[in-house]
């Protein structure tokens, strides 16, 4: 958020890509009324939290060696916000069951 908040200030922004999902929600209060009130548009990247979100994973999902859900599940190549929105899989697999019980089938 604050390198957001300094691109805000930034002359001729139209746009700011940020993550945004149900596990990021800090944008809304930390950013989202700025970027309107400066009429700059809000892409949001990951909002499916690397997969998680579809519901679709188990703690036992294995992904490819090359997959950044495999390799950087801590951080160790680069922000660890960019794999599973900063939560560990297997609390984040654990959330994501539990919001299936809020939405509907299918």
């Amino acid at each position: 958020m604050e390198e957001a908040l300094i691109c805000l200030e930034q002359e001729g922004l139209a746009s700011l890509q940020i993550i945004f999902n149900i596990f990021r929600q800090k944008p809304i209060t930390a950013l989202f009324k700025a970027a309107q009130e400066k009429g700059v548009a809000i892409i949001v990247r990951l909002p499916l939290a690397s997969g998680l979100l579809t519901g679709k994973m188990t703690t036992d999902t294995k992904f490819a060696k090359t997959d950044h859900r495999n390799f950087n599940r801590d951080g160790q190549s680069f922000n660890v916000g960019e794999t599973f929105a900063g939560l560990p899989f297997d609390k984040g697999v654990e959330l994501a069951d539990e919001l299936k019980a809020l939405s509907r089938p299918g």
